[in-house]
């Protein structure tokens, strides 16, 4: 696979990252009786594209919960809310990183919040 096509794979699986995220958050308010069969469905999707990715030497990685450093291969999006790095943890990840064969290939996008 070339780099374009990874980087398209990328994309795409950010994307997916992103709708799969939105898509949860609508089954939690759909009804009861419906609730069970949306969830099914996006963690099938959601395994599809993992095994996809899996296949090519890559992954999605989310920070959710991993206390904050400038080391992680994510972009805080709200470090302006802060006056220190101390005691901060992602709160949210908005966009994962891609890794390829062990190498950054795009970036994350997280949020940024203090441990509670």
């Amino acid at each position: 696979m070339t780099e374009t096509a990874h980087q398209a794979l990328a994309l795409l699986a950010t994307e997916w990252f992103k709708c799969a995220r939105r898509a949860n958050r609508l089954a939690i308010e759909t009804a009861p009786t419906r609730f069970e069969r949306e969830r099914s469905q996006i963690a099938y999707s959601s395994q599809l594209v993992q095994d996809t990715l899996s296949a090519h030497g890559m992954r999605l990685q989310d920070f959710e919960g991993t206390p904050y450093s400038t080391s992680l291969p994510a972009e805080p999006i709200n470090p302006e809310d802060f006056d220190t790095e101390e005691g901060l943890v992602v709160s949210e990840t908005v966009e994962p990183t891609i890794i390829h064969d062990g190498k950054v290939v795009m970036r994350g996008k997280i949020v940024l919040g203090r441990a509670q």
